[in-house]
């Protein structure tokens, strides 16, 4: 039997038949790597905190010059939320190649920067003298559980006012508040992640058509693509476009070879 387009829209390609097929059309396969997965990280910082949700947080991989910005959230295991999951999408291949060991590193006001939280710590010593330290900072937006961890570890002592804070101690806060240093040591358990990119490798396809660049009249669609998001919503909307495209172009391609 003869056709004059071939869609394949099998949901992911792993090794085995479909892999060797298309590697023997000469299609690139890049491996399978999880997608969307928490950090495990056992860290004083954030020992015994889960629940706590930071509404903006800047997270960074140094070693990979990633970076993202969202909401953060403390689990049992380590640390969740928009902005950790987007930096496990960014860097799923190389965190995969690492056995996920690697540095992250948090600015808990969102990007305020150094500078900036130096002067609001200053504006408080100088504007609020006579209030406790540990009841915070209005301008960080930062759970009251978390702010008295960093008052904890700076070891400041419960009536210690702004006015008696030792530049030392306005340091160490300044260092956690914007430069937090973690190691990861692991990520969220086998298969629960929410997705897994590899697949076909998306230089060697046509997007406005979804046609192979290499062997004319095969299409592509969904997770055989090395494709994967942000957001679990991403790839169900790239399974559906891509599906679109690729049904609407093999349609006529086969259309034309009758």
């Amino acid at each position: 039997m003869r056709s004059g387009a071939i869609l394949i829209a099998t949901g992911g390609v792993r090794t085995g038949a479909g892999e060797k097929l298309l590697g023997a059309l000469g299609h690139n396969i890049l491996p399978a790597a999880p997608s969307l997965f928490t950090f495990h990280i056992e860290d004083r910082k954030i020992a015994g905190l889960a629940g706590v949700s930071i509404p903006r947080v800047r997270a960074s991989i140094p070693e990979l010059s990633l970076d993202s910005e969202g909401p953060c959230l403390i689990t049992h295991w380590g640390l969740s939320g928009p902005a950790i999951l987007k930096l496990s999408a960014w860097g799923a291949r190389e965190l995969f190649e690492r056995k996920y060991e690697f540095s992250l590193m948090l600015d808990w006001t969102g990007g305020l920067g150094r500078e900036t939280v130096t002067s609001l710590l200053q504006e408080q010593r100088e504007g609020a003298a006579k209030r406790r330290v540990r009841r915070g900072v209005t301008e960080f937006d930062l759970p009251s559980r978390l702010w008295q961890r960093f008052v904890e570890i700076a070891e400041i002592e419960e009536e210690t006012t702004w006015a008696n804070l030792t530049k030392p101690s306005r340091k160490i806060l300044t260092d956690l508040l914007t430069q937090s240093v973690f190691s990861v040591t692991g990520k969220s358990m086998n298969k629960e992640e929410f997705v897994t990119a590899g697949g076909v490798d998306l230089k060697e396809v046509n997007f406005k058509t979804m046609e192979s660049r290499i062997v004319p009249g095969l299409y592509f669609a969904g997770e055989v693509l090395d494709v994967d998001g942000v957001t679990g919503g991403f790839n169900f909307q790239a399974a559906w476009t891509t599906s679109r495209i690729a049904g609407e172009s093999a349609a006529g391609k086969a259309t034309s070879f009758l």
